[in-house]
């Protein structure tokens, strides 16, 4: 997965050797987190065998896998979450700091 940082304002990513990485970005408003996101991040999730996409009150989520490994991304507000790992185990450790993700 490969993410440009145009229409980015601020960003992190961290990448945990042999686990996986965790992308944190935030946009310079709702609307443009929201954009970015429709055009640039859900097409990253297209090469995963399995993809579920939701659009909930403008807060966009999509969590995928199969042979690219685990992946789920989301918007809250102006902020947009990825966080990818190639096996489940890794994915699982990764999202133990956000617990309101389900598996």
């Amino acid at each position: 997965m490969q993410l440009t940082r145009s229409g980015l304002s601020q960003g992190l990513a961290y990448a945990y050797q042999g686990v996986g990485s965790v992308w944190v970005y935030r946009t310079n408003d709702e609307a443009s987190a929201a954009a970015f996101f429709d055009s640039e991040v859900a097409p990253l999730f297209d090469g995963f065998s399995s993809v579920k996409r939701w659009n909930i009150n403008g807060r966009r989520q999509v969590q995928a896998k199969g042979g690219d490994g685990y992946a789920v991304g989301w918007t809250n507000g102006k902020w947009l979450f990825l966080i990818r790992a190639a096996e489940k185990k890794g994915f699982k450790k990764l999202i133990d700091v956000y617990p309101w993700i389900e598996n």
